[in-house]
């Protein structure tokens, strides 16, 4: 594979400000209200830059899609379509690198390794060096990944193709995967989705498009324990005290005993849920495809 690491400089133009000389603006001003136009349409054709904001950074390579930037080591790492990027606190790029597929996850970077999965024709992930940008190794799949996900040196991910793989996070070597089930819940484009995974206490757990959430040893790839919903399962699974709160395309947030997989309750909402629920003072908080945040108190 032919890739490419761009470093220091910035090859791509970063947004500047318009400034505007005061007598200009007020000479033009009092023009515009001397020919009757009223001070509603006058504001909406002042150029405005927001008071808060401290920099962008211009990717120039197309669409950034739903992808989370991390922080690390004092370094943003970032992704346009095709193109991940580590810039310093100032937005100075320190490198690029060349994915040539379409980035749609978030990176994860760890012990001074950047990880961050292409959905090209394979589905790959790229180890980087998080300081150069220099490739260490990459693994291939035959779908679509998952943000990775890095814990007691092993690199989890899940891909389309229904397998959730775990890698060696130095070298890349593949130390198990996992297959579950034919997908019997392809969405309406007719391609599948990729949850993220979880690692807590040395358990992986892992949403799927058949409906189930599985519970696998983080270290062997044995499964503990399944739990079956009525619709694919894309969010992200939270892990709180023991219990894990997952949503479903069945509309329903579910919270599990994280040990066993067994009910504890379910609410349910209008719509899909696929986002990730976030757990504070013994609330739940999710949102839906029915254009609502919920907030559900826990039972006690």
């Amino acid at each position: 594979m032919e890739n490419h690491v761009h470093r220091a400089g910035r090859p791509f133009s970063s947004t500047g400000t318009h400034a505007f000389s005061s007598a200009l603006l007020l000479s033009g001003l009092a023009l515009l209200l001397l020919l009757g136009v009223s001070l509603t349409v006058i504001f909406r054709l002042i150029p405005t830059q927001p008071s808060n904001e401290k920099w962008s950074f211009q990717t120039g390579s197309g669409t950034i899609h739903a992808v989370s930037p991390t922080i690390a080591n004092g370094l943003i790492y970032s992704s346009s379509n095709r193109y991940f990027y580590a810039l310093d606190a100032s937005d100075r790029q320190q490198w690029s690198f060349d994915m040539v597929g379409i980035i749609a996850s978030s990176p994860g970077v760890a012990n001074g390794m950047a990880y961050v999965g292409a959905n090209d024709a394979f589905g790959h992930l790229f180890a980087l060096d998080a300081r150069s940008g220099r490739q260490q190794w990459h693994f291939r799949s035959q779908g679509n990944v998952s943000s990775p996900v890095v814990a007691n040196g092993i690199v989890y991910l899940s891909s389309d193709e229904g397998k959730l793989y775990a890698l060696d996070a130095r070298s890349g070597q593949q130390k198990w995967h996992w297959a579950y089930p034919v997908d019997p819940y392809p969405n309406a484009a007719g391609s599948y989705r990729t949850a993220t995974p979880v690692v807590v206490n040395g358990i992986v757990y892992e949403g799927s498009n058949n409906g189930n959430l599985y519970a696998l040893n983080a270290f062997s790839g044995w499964q503990q324990w399944s739990f079956q919903t009525r619709g694919p399962i894309v969010s992200t699974p939270l892990v709180v005290n023991g219990t894990i709160y997952v949503g479903s395309d069945d509309n329903h947030l579910y919270a599990l005993d994280a040990s066993s997989g067994s009910s504890k309750w379910s609410f349910q909402t209008g719509g899909l849920i696929e986002s990730m629920p976030i757990v504070a003072d013994n609330v739940v908080y999710v949102s839906s495809s029915d254009a609502k945040l919920y907030a559900i108190q826990i039972p006690s």
